[in-house]
């Protein structure tokens, strides 16, 4: 996904903010438009949340974190909008543990993720247009 315009160091907390924004708009167009497509298919679908990072710098921890909030609440949003179940893999990568690195879920991680779609293919009722979050 390229992003929209050039990017460049901001000068202002309202230029980073309008970046951001601009960034959230164009993920979330794109998201609706392949959310839309694989719905027309007419097959069970679920989305994921994207997990939080395991950097164990704090600052770095919260700078990523709180970036990646900025697609995350476009994808619940398009997935309530639309009625689709959500797996929320910041609510089951919670621990250290859980990852192989900064950025990647390892065994730990895997297992629960695993689990959780497993839960979620066994229980969850694609006939009505209901979102559920699965954790």
């Amino acid at each position: 996904m390229g992003f929209p315009g050039q990017i460049s160091p901001a000068t202002s907390v309202a230029s980073a903010v309008e970046q951001l924004a601009a960034i959230r708009a164009e993920f979330q167009d794109k998201y609706r438009r392949m959310l839309n497509s694989l719905l027309a298919l007419k097959k069970p679908l679920a989305v994921c949340t994207v997990y939080d990072p395991n950097f164990p710098d704090p600052v770095m921890q919260r700078l990523t974190t709180t970036a990646l909030n900025i697609f995350n609440d476009c994808i619940l949003r398009e997935a309530i909008t639309q009625g689709i179940p959500v797996i929320d893999l910041r609510l089951i990568c919670t621990a250290p543990e859980d990852y192989a690195n900064e950025i990647e879920p390892g065994v730990a991680g895997g297992r629960k993720i695993a689990e959780t779609i497993l839960l979620l293919v066994q229980h969850h009722d694609f006939s009505g247009c209901r979102t559920v979050i699965y954790r």
